[in-house]
């Protein structure tokens, strides 16, 4: 937490819940990132536990969720978009996007409908998917007038090329099944499947961490980048672009770390 004496730092960690505004908006009201706040602990990829994979269903998350979203929407509406938004925009106008369907997977609350009407200047025939039907239920109450689904994004309730543009919304990093996410991804996209916001390591193996995502222990994946475009090949996406969005800091770990995402062109699966 920035710009906060030590004492209180010490203090508020011992008796705050992570998802704390405190640790939030900061000392001084300043939004800060939630992994921040939250930090990283390298595990071993069979320390994953089942409630570490399905925590994002916690019943708890999107009230605290919400603290941080709102924040960022409303940075959104007086012109001031964050960057995650931005390039979210960039990488689906960059799709050629001319009014098609959208499909967000992982889109928790919806909010990035929101984000994407705003930086696109159009509207957008969205479709929202999450596991969570807690998020989902918020979703509904923001957004009345788009649609969601409840489904598994390893095994997804949409048809083959169900979507010009399916958009990974931050969620592969969360799937201890992350290949046949990847799969699932390019068998319901016709054209375009969008990786968003996804952690790589230029250099090494994939990363196994747990962390706090407010206030709920969850699994976080870091890629290694060859053995992510190698995942990407084997189910025909071909990079067209990778928008870096920031550096990504991570304890115990030496090599660089950023946070980027794919814009990826669909070829049958296999070819």
């Amino acid at each position: 937490m920035p710009d906060s004496p030590q004492w209180v730092l010490t203090l508020a960690r011992r008796i705050l819940p992570s998802w704390h505004p405190l640790f939030v908006y900061g000392w001084r009201g300043k939004l800060i990132k939630e992994d921040e706040a939250s930090g990283h602990q390298l595990i071993s990829p069979w320390m994953v536990t089942p409630q570490m994979a399905t925590a994002w269903q916690r019943p708890e998350i999107p009230s605290r969720q919400a603290l941080v979203v709102d924040s960022e929407l409303a940075a959104l509406r007086t012109g001031q978009p964050p960057r995650v938004y931005q390039v979210a925009a960039e990488a689906v106008r960059a799709a050629g996007y001319a009014g098609e369907r959208v499909v967000e997977l992982g889109c928790a609350s919806g909010y990035y409908s929101e984000a994407l009407e705003r930086l696109l200047g159009r509207p957008v025939d969205y479709l929202g998917l999450d596991y969570s039907e807690p998020l989902l239920r918020q979703g509904r109450r923001r957004y009345p007038h788009r649609p969601f689904l409840l489904g598994d994004t390893c095994a997804l309730p949409l048809r083959d090329g169900a979507a010009p543009i399916v958009i990974s919304g931050c969620v592969l990093l969360h799937v201890p099944r992350y290949a046949d996410a990847i799969r699932e991804t390019a068998r319901v996209s016709s054209q375009w499947a969008i990786f968003h916001k996804t952690p790589v390591v230029k250099d090494g193996p994939t990363l196994t961490f747990r962390k706090l995502a407010y206030g709920v222990p969850v699994v976080e994946y870091v890629f290694g980048e060859r053995h992510l475009l190698e995942l990407f090949a084997g189910c025909g996406l071909t990079v067209e672009a990778a928008y870096p969005i920031g550096p990504y800091a991570l304890p115990g770990v030496d090599r660089a770390a950023s946070v980027v995402t794919y814009l990826c062109r669909r070829s049958p699966c296999g070819s």
